[in-house]
């Protein structure tokens, strides 16, 4: 991995392939890691040994989006938001081919995703309310009757002819708007939240926290100590002073974080004297 890493950028444009990493990321894209991935080169001036003429293999073509926003590859809805490289639905990986080399190898650079993603974060590259209109307004191009045509073909005639009724759930209008809304917004926080961007910092809960002097308190014994229970999945970033700890929450689970002395456990809770407390994805 450390050979990879220091190597890559002399045969592949980093950019192009760890943003393609998020963006299917951020969409759930399942079938875009391997088959419905398009690799080309381009040539560049200089190269690894200074040669004339070298090519640099990248990730900027993108191609086939039909497995995204929880759907998988026959269309169905089966994925909660919230997806990452190495999760599963019952036996199988969410994401198809997740042994990939290259989805392995940008799974794990943190740093640079988080950097890349906050990038184009702060060009609208992931936001939901924008991204859904604009689909909603290519949507509502197509004739009402080619609609409620797609809607009798694809749902309804199946369900009546006992072709296969298990699409009629799938209804939704047939255009699976509320649906996208709603993985959508949730999707964004979620990889907001991983990422530690401006969107998770604006959604923040603040305080101040003050621990008592030993022997000045009785009852319940002072701990910086903070036990919260998340309505949506995300991660939860906790701030107190220059400190800060990150966890992933599930839905409706209770968690509890605890600051302690240099991070150490057997040397006591943190002490907190009028200490800022700021809780991100609040």
């Amino acid at each position: 991995m450390a050979k990879m890493l220091s190597e890559c950028e002399d045969y592949m444009i980093m950019d192009s392939v760890v943003y393609h990493f998020l963006f299917i990321e951020r969409h759930t894209m399942v079938d875009n890691v391997a088959k419905n991935t398009f690799w080309s080169a381009e040539k560049e001036i200089g190269g690894p040994n200074n040669e004339e003429g070298f090519w640099r293999w990248d990730l900027s073509k993108n191609y086939d989006n039909d497995t995204s926003d929880g759907n998988n590859n026959e269309g169905q809805l089966v994925f909660d938001y919230g997806n990452e490289a190495t999760d599963t639905y019952g036996a199988k990986t969410v994401f198809n081919a997740a042994d990939s080399v290259w989805f392995i190898f940008i799974s794990n650079l943190y740093e640079a995703c988080r950097a890349m993603f906050i990038n184009r974060e702060g060009k609208g590259a992931w936001n939901a309310k924008n991204y859904h209109n604009y689909l909603l307004t290519e949507q509502r191009k197509v004739p009402e009757r080619v609609w409620n045509e797609c809607y009798w073909y694809d749902y309804l005639r199946t369900y009546e002819n006992d072709i296969d009724t298990s699409w009629i759930t799938f209804l939704d209008g047939g255009q699976k708007t509320h649906q996208r809304k709603h993985y959508e917004t949730y999707e964004e926080l979620y990889d907001a939240s991983k990422y530690m961007s401006a969107l998770s910092a604006s959604n923040t809960v603040n305080m101040r926290g003050y621990t008592p002097p030993a022997g000045t308190w009785t009852g319940v014994e002072p701990k910086t100590e903070f036990q919260i229970k998340m309505y949506n999945k995300c991660y939860l970033t906790i701030h107190v002073d220059d400190a800060y700890k990150q966890i992933k929450c599930a839905k409706g689970v209770n968690n509890t974080i605890s600051f302690y002395n240099n991070n150490d456990s057997t040397q006591g809770y943190t002490t907190m004297n009028d200490a800022v407390i700021k809780i991100d994805t609040a």
